[in-house]
């Protein structure tokens, strides 16, 4: 084949500004902030808060800026500062800042160069801040019990984040799953691998909630979810948010009650400390929008439901609570309680 350069000089001479524009292209700056606690950002009155900030992507020897102003809850300034830093061989440069821990509270740290760069967003958090929060120490709260305390979370925590159910003085929390879970393929499930693991010195199912624990935390077991096991209902009964939810059929109302004994004989063993053991009923019921059920008559057929459950029999209606009844035709916050 023959090539001939002339035929495609032009080209050539074209392309040759734009490849050396992006060999010369300036790199963006970045900046990133954290604490010295960069698992959980909290701490306790009086701690030394360390705020660390790195800009990359600088000029290599040349001096900037990081402009910090500190605010609070509600947006007012408390503090500012802009801290010198100066970037190195490779453009990275470090800024210190100590921040301020005198107060309780969530305090958002808005951090920026001077060619308006602004922190990094980082997970779930948007750019343009880093936070931390003052909270009281664990070792000077009060331990109220199981009967006086009234604070609790649904969940979601993990060691890497540190102890920050006692940081929020979080003490009650749920313990799942529910009976679709524990029993998803016929009644009985439930107690016999609960005695399985008995004899085996373990519990069944586990739970983060300790009565004995440094910080003790109280267990709110669930019942059932926003579903049932399928081989208890009556098929097709369910909606379309909440298929597997509906009324209980012949095995079922023989079932649950079996189940609900042996989950509340399991409850009481593994959480000896606690004077009464309260149970989530359900929650968020999808109600049938083709279904116009007064709030009042819902409530009393959940109730009706429910009632089968041994234990939980003994208790009369008035003893049951709920945390909010059904609000719209599509979908509910009910929660029932009960104490045993």
């Amino acid at each position: 084949m023959n090539f001939s350069l002339s035929k495609y000089s032009g080209a050539l001479m074209m392309a040759a500004p734009i490849l050396m524009f992006a060999a010369h292209a300036a790199t963006a700056s970045v900046l990133s902030g954290v604490t010295n606690k960069p698992n959980n950002s909290t701490f306790f009155p009086g701690d030394t808060i360390t705020l660390t900030f790195h800009a990359s992507g600088l000029t290599a020897g040349k001096a900037t800026t990081v402009n910090v102003k500190v605010k609070e809850e509600f947006g007012n300034e408390l503090a500012s500062a802009s801290i010198l830093a100066t970037a190195d061989a490779s453009g990275h440069a470090y800024a210190v800042y100590h921040a301020p821990s005198n107060r309780y509270g969530y305090y958002r740290v808005e951090a920026a160069l001077p060619d308006g760069t602004a922190v990094a967003s980082l997970g779930s958090r948007p750019g343009g801040f880093i936070s931390y929060a003052v909270v009281a120490d664990p070792a000077t709260r009060t331990n109220y019990g199981d009967a006086g305390s009234r604070f609790g979370m649904l969940g979601g925590f993990s060691s890497a984040m540190g102890p920050v159910m006692s940081y929020l003085g979080v003490r009650y929390l749920l313990a799942g799953p529910g009976w679709d879970t524990l029993e998803p393929n016929g009644a009985g499930q439930f107690a016999t691998a609960h005695s399985v693991a008995v004899a085996d010195g373990k519990k069944y199912p586990t739970s983060i909630a300790n009565n004995h624990a440094a910080w003790p935390t109280y267990a709110l077991p669930l019942i059932t979810t926003g579903e049932i096991p399928t081989w208890a209902m009556n098929a097709g009964t369910g909606t379309v948010l909440r298929p597997d939810m509906g009324p209980l059929n012949a095995e079922g109302v023989i079932g649950f009650p079996e189940f609900t004994k042996a989950r509340a004989s399991g409850v009481a063993a593994d959480f000896p400390a606690q004077s009464k053991h309260y149970y989530q009923m359900t929650w968020e019921p999808a109600i049938s929008s083709t279904i116009k059920w007064p709030t009042a008559q819902f409530t009393r057929r959940m109730q009706k439901q429910w009632s089968w459950a041994r234990p939980f029999s003994r208790s009369t209606p008035s003893r049951w609570s709920s945390s909010g009844p059904p609000v719209s035709p599509s979908i509910s916050t009910l929660c029932l309680c009960i104490p045993t």
